[in-house]
């Protein structure tokens, strides 16, 4: 066989894992334009949801004016846009899609990491197009969320942990040092998003990325730049919300959890 041969077929598995991942994007694409504007499974959290980013975008406060259970990053994220471009359920539906898109990269990230492309491939289309939620895929579990938070905290969560994956793999390779703590950084990052998104989320990132780094026996410096960056990033986010409403009502929301 001659080289060009042995680099074509070597080429052909990526193309299709390239192909096959752009129609995962489009489906989400097309579902996400198929519920524009509405919410076709009708839960009362949905409606509530939007109008507590609605009420945020016309100046109210949330947890002291406005009750909350979950982190702050969903409803100011939504209130963000509603503030740009008006109270629209599209805009929610917008956000659900797009999170959905990046849940199905993580997790194609997330298995790379310990299979080959095709294999991985596998994985994401069963989760993509299957699930034991009320929902069935994981893109409608994004789009019919009866809440944000869930739908953020999902992304951040899988966010971590394909990156606490990323680290694994290229720790031992000669790309190592600082690129280890870039990989670190970001599940620091997802990690502390997570925790601003929906609590029981925050402690599976915690929980993932911290069970990985153990077995993986990594050093005090690694444990230390996943911890920083987590912390900093959840610290900003809770602080930036607290000036607002301050610590004590912030707190007894996040504490308030509606599960509990």
């Amino acid at each position: 066989m001659s080289k060009d041969q042995a680099a074509r077929r070597r080429e052909a598995p990526r193309s299709f894992v390239i192909l096959s991942l752009a129609l995962l994007l489009a489906l989400a694409a097309v579902q996400t334009a198929r519920y524009w504007r509405f919410f076709p499974m009708f839960l009362g959290d949905q409606g509530w949801f939007l109008q507590v980013a609605a009420r945020l975008s016309q100046g109210e406060t949330l947890y002291s004016d406005v009750i909350w259970a979950y982190g702050p990053l969903s409803a100011q994220a939504l209130a963000a846009l509603f503030r740009l471009w008006g109270p629209n359920a599209g805009l929610a539906t917008l956000i659900n899609g797009l999170l959905a898109a990046a849940s199905l990269l993580f997790i194609y990230s997330a298995v790379r990491s310990l299979l080959r492309p095709p294999d991985a491939l596998i994985v994401v289309v069963f989760a993509a197009v299957t699930g034991g939620h009320m929902a069935g895929d994981l893109i409608r579990q994004h789009l019919l969320v009866y809440n944000q938070s869930v739908s953020w905290g999902l992304a951040a969560s899988l966010g971590a942990l394909a990156a606490a994956l990323r680290w694994h793999g290229t720790r031992r390779s000669r790309y190592g040092g600082l690129l280890d703590r870039r990989w670190l950084a970001l599940a620091g990052a997802a990690t502390g998003l997570a925790f601003l998104a929906k609590p029981e989320f925050g402690v599976t990132a915690l929980a993932a990325v911290a069970m990985l780094l153990a077995s993986s026996r990594a050093p005090g410096r690694a444990w230390l730049t996943w911890l920083a960056v987590a912390g900093l990033v959840a610290a900003l986010g809770f602080a930036w919300q607290a000036r607002a409403s301050g610590w004590h009502a912030l707190w007894r929301g996040y504490t308030g959890y509606d599960m509990a």
